[in-house]
């Protein structure tokens, strides 16, 4: 979608910029009548975050992780996030490649009678990774298809925001690229996200050289990019 998100409020003459608020009112007055500054801009960044706290718990006594809960709460975080904000295409942070690993992995822990410690190890260093530490590595055989899935779930939302940022500015250069993304991302969900994981680290790294070839117009980067994609066999 496109949204004129520069406004001028009627009341009082302040301009602001709704890709930074997220409110439609005034920051000044705080009114809702506005006229807008500029032309639209691809927006699809909302304005949300993501709370776990209250769904896990880790004592000397026992560990507490409310498996269900988590997956909810990062499914609603998931479908209203978005990598353009006001026309700018935002960068692939591993905070959202562990939101998105995390989802499918809450629900497979939710599916076992007795999960080992290594399953509750992984599934609480996703927790951290959320919150902006180091994203785990090497998760347990019974999770490597939610490390797939998940990351195959957020490259698509990337490559969805990627056609429309591409459309808006006419970047025909990227089309080639996409197609390729879609062709591995089809792949992945053929296999239910069983795949080798430097086919995933692979097409992260494409993706953020994408990203930046968007944010610098860095023709190296747009080379990142293709070669990254050609090293997947």
């Amino acid at each position: 979608m496109q949204f004129t998100g520069h406004r001028r409020c009627k009341q009082c003459a302040s301009e602001w910029s709704y890709f930074e608020t997220g409110s439609v009112s005034c920051p000044e007055c705080g009114a809702i009548r506005s006229t807008s500054v500029g032309g639209p801009e691809p927006h699809t960044a909302q304005h949300t975050s993501l709370e776990l706290a209250p769904y896990w718990e880790v004592t000397d006594e026992e560990v507490r992780i409310e498996s269900d809960k988590i997956r909810r709460a990062v499914t609603e975080f998931l479908s209203e996030y978005g990598f353009i904000k006001g026309g700018d295409f935002l960068a692939l942070h591993d905070e959202v490649l562990a939101a998105g690993e995390l989802r499918h992995a809450a629900y497979r822990y939710n599916t076992l009678s007795d999960p080992s410690e290594e399953v509750e190890h992984y599934l609480l260093g996703l927790l951290r990774a959320v919150m902006g530490e180091s994203r785990p590595t090497s998760p347990p055989d019974v999770l490597r298809q939610a490390r797939g899935r998940g990351t195959a779930d957020i490259l698509e939302q990337f490559l969805r925001d990627m056609r429309q940022w591409t459309q808006a500015r006419a970047a025909t250069e990227l089309m080639p690229i996409r197609e390729s993304f879609r062709t591995h991302l089809h792949r992945i969900q053929a296999l239910e996200g069983d795949v080798d994981p430097v086919v995933l680290s692979r097409l992260i790294q494409s993706a953020r050289a994408v990203q930046q070839y968007i944010a610098r117009e860095d023709q190296q980067s747009l080379s990142k990019a293709r070669d990254h994609l050609a090293d997947i066999t």
